[in-house]
């Protein structure tokens, strides 16, 4: 983790999981995996979008190819959002004045300069892949791991993708999962004449294992 990361807490913030935005140490951890970003399904060819994840803006894209590409949220020319432009292949051009980027970031055309010093420009860019219906990026400093993958998930059958918005921070909704006596109170009303009913509080037991809880 960088050292400016860790200079920025006090000995007090170690216990600050729920925070994630850039600069912070849950969004260190959480940018060291991959992260699942976008429907596949929602993001055609030809088309870019604005993204916001863990408190930041990106910028999504897919090539006319049908390559998808994450830059940064704005131009670096005069700070325009990128995903009001338009995609040219598998580049994509900025709204304002132009300029054109390829998908590692690197400014590649610049309309309106008559003397254009486009190898000096390039905004960030990050990896991603498509898997399961999924647009996955990494958003970390270091090399990306492998992403995983889920045999059960690739087997033929019906593979339904959804998103669900909670208006809660990511720790609280891991916290909720792990927490089967709230279901006896919370959703009673849904499980009449079941075993989560109020007065019959679930027996807990729990085991570790190589992929998280």
């Amino acid at each position: 983790m960088a050292a400016a990361v860790r200079e920025a807490y006090r000995a007090a913030d170690w216990t600050d999981f729920s925070h994630t935005g850039p600069g912070t140490l849950a969004g260190a951890y959480l940018r060291s995996f991959w992260q699942p970003i976008h429907l596949t399904q929602h993001l055609p060819f030809g088309r870019a979008v604005p993204v916001r994840v863990m408190s930041e803006d990106f910028t999504l894209y897919r090539g006319e190819t049908g390559t998808p590409h994450l830059l940064a949220f704005r131009c670096a020319h005069r700070g325009t959002q990128l995903s009001t432009g338009w995609v040219e292949g598998d580049d994509l051009r900025c709204f304002y004045h132009g300029w054109k980027y390829n998908g590692g970031g690197q400014c590649i055309e610049q309309p309106a300069e008559p003397q254009p010093f486009c190898d000096r420009i390039k905004i960030k860019s990050y990896p991603v892949q498509e898997y399961l219906g999924l647009i996955f990026a990494y958003l970390g400093e270091d090399e990306p791991p492998a992403l995983p993958r889920y045999p059960l998930l690739e087997q033929e059958g019906v593979l339904d993708n959804r998103v669900q918005m909670l208006a809660c921070n990511y720790f609280n909704r891991l916290d909720n999962s792990m927490d089967p006596v709230h279901v006896a109170f919370v959703h009673y009303w849904a499980r009449v004449g079941s075993q989560f009913t109020p007065g019959r509080i679930p027996t807990i037991d729990a085991e570790e294992t190589p992929w998280g809880f």
